[in-house]
């Protein structure tokens, strides 16, 4: 018999893995906090992560024409560098912080409810994921931010 945590929505219908050591690089199964989108919605998010990142750069380095002042464009740089950090790292670990912070998942291509033991592994997980994210974001801007202003020196 299979436990209520390793199925995806409390069923005993199908057995779900529950390490990476179960799971191919190409895998469609739903693993409690480790994977829970597909390669499709992997892919989705790592070409907006890659659009973020460009949009970092220009932002960076066309500031003074969008924003005078330093206070808003810091604001708007840790923003945009947070939102590229969090779509590059759900790309990257094959895993949606909404999804998972949703109680779902959408490895077949259609949202599916998980158990309550599974929700509360991947919410862990989103939560790693977005402070995570957060840090990447505060380092990449604290570089470009220290980059400003020795070429304003």
């Amino acid at each position: 018999m299979v436990s209520e945590k390793n199925t995806p929505n409390g069923d005993d219908d199908s057995e779900i893995p529950t390490s990476l050591d179960d799971l191919g690089p190409d895998s469609k199964k739903y693993c409690p906090g480790i994977r829970n989108i597909s390669p499709k919605g992997r892919a989705l998010r790592g070409g907006v992560a890659f659009l973020g990142f460009v949009a970092v750069i220009i932002y960076n380095e066309q500031w003074p024409s969008v924003l005078n002042h330093p206070f808003l464009f810091t604001t708007g740089l840790i923003i945009l560098s947070f939102i590229t950090a969090l779509t590059f790292l759900q790309s990257f670990l094959s895993f949606c912080v909404v999804d998972a912070l949703m109680g779902r998942t959408n490895i077949s291509g259609h949202f599916k409810k998980v158990s309550h033991d599974a929700h509360e592994l991947d919410k862990r997980r989103a939560f790693l994921i977005i402070g995570g994210a957060l840090v990447l974001a505060l380092l990449f801007s604290a570089l470009l931010l220290i980059k400003e202003l020795g070429s304003t020196l």
